[in-house]
């Protein structure tokens, strides 16, 4: 008989198995708000971009895994 998972539950065990690529995201993401804070001009443009692109690229890989599992 087939375990039933519960809900999050593969999920929660891919940030657990990969918790340092995801502690890494959270300081980079924490990094580039500092840094922005602290720029001015085309630069704050730039660090936003790649703001959103980092965090858009995590949400979407958990978003995927919780779609699979």
């Amino acid at each position: 008989m087939e375990q039933i998972r519960k809900p999050f539950q593969g999920v929660g065990n891919i940030i657990l198995f990969n918790r340092h690529f995801f502690i890494f995201a959270l300081v980079f993401l924490i990094g580039l708000c500092v840094l922005n804070y602290f720029t001015q001009g085309e630069y704050r443009l730039f660090l936003f971009i790649l703001f959103v692109l980092t965090l858009s690229s995590t949400l979407i890989s958990l978003c995927v895994s919780f779609y699979v599992y």
